[in-house]
Order: C-alpha cells, then structure tokens, then sequence
C-alpha cells in the first residue's frame, strides 16, 4: 500500500483527533477565564512547547531515497572510481556532469529531463552529487572523511553548499545556498 493511500484513510482520524484537541484547548482556556485559575492553561501551553521539541520530523525525501536505493547509489560509486560514467549528448557536457548509467535511471528521482546529471568531482578525493530533486539539496558520497564540525567543510558539498545531515560514514546530505 503506498503512504498516499494510507494518509487518505488515516485523515478522518488526524481531524478527529485534531477537532478533540481544539475543543479540549478551548474548554481549558474557557475554564481558566471563567474560574481565574491559569494553571490548567499553563500545563496546557506547556504540553505543547514540550511535544514540539521532543515529536520528532519525519525524514526528508534524500533519507528516505538513500534508505531506499542504498545498494544502487553504491554501485553507481564504483563506476565513478572505476571511470566507467559517460557525459550525455544532449545534457551532462560539463566535464564534472555525467548521464546516470543504463539501469541506474530510477536514481534520478523526480529530477526533469535537463537536470538529470550526477556530477562527479574526482580531485582531490572523489566526490559524487546525486541530485534526487531540484535544488537545494543533493545526496553526496565523499570519498575522504571530513570533521563536521567546520562550518562549510568544501570537500564535500563545495563551495555554496552545507552538510544538512550526516547520513553515514561517506554520506551526506547537501544544502545549497540557491541565490
């Protein structure tokens, strides 16, 4: 079953929930005004703040992509350390753009016709930029390990781009700066 389908039939129950919570916020305001109490507001406004840091966000396309499609993106490494990529006719001439290999075109996710390059930068340590969407972010494997405690380590995601996420030991996730 795929997540459109469930969050159709998971709807009525969200607005459910969403309509009893509303209610019960508003009969606890009421109850505060009428009473002169602010405690039960407070605790209130207090179990929000609280789920808001702790419920954690879901995980942005790029996780769940290389969840997904792990064993490929490593396969399409190996060609990239092995030299085997070529540049498209049409799109993919620069020569750090190259076409994603036959039977890896799935790897390019949503991207449109134009767009559906990897770029590979193989000085000074490899560096491959799967592009799963349009900007701003890419899925990067990094050949050599860097501290993420620099503010923009440019080994990995260049020079207008940030480590958004660690994904594993040689992968990230890219933000780029889009103006």
């Amino acid at each position: 079953m795929g997540t459109g389908i469930i969050l159709i039939l998971l709807t009525p129950f969200i607005c459910i929930l969403a309509g009893l919570f509303l209610f019960h916020a508003w009969a606890t305001v009421r109850y505060t005004i009428q009473h002169r109490k602010p405690v039960p507001t407070l605790v209130l406004l207090g179990g929000l703040t609280i789920s808001l840091f702790v419920w954690p966000l879901p995980p942005t396309m790029e996780e769940t992509f290389f969840t997904s499609h792990r064993a490929d993106l490593e396969e399409v490494v190996a060609l990239a350390e092995a030299g085997l990529l070529v540049h498209g006719e049409q799109q993919c001439r620069s020569e750090t753009a190259f076409v994603y290999p036959e039977g890896y075109e799935h790897l390019q996710g949503q991207m449109t016709r134009q767009l559906s390059c990897l770029f590979v930068y193989p000085q000074p340590d490899l560096t491959v930029h799967f592009q799963v969407r349009s900007f701003p972010r890419a899925i990067v494997y990094a050949a050599q390990l860097y501290p993420l405690d620099e503010e923009r380590p440019s080994g990995i995601c260049g020079y207008d781009g940030t480590v958004y996420l660690r994904l594993d030991t040689h992968w990230y996730i890219c933000s780029f700066d889009v103006n």
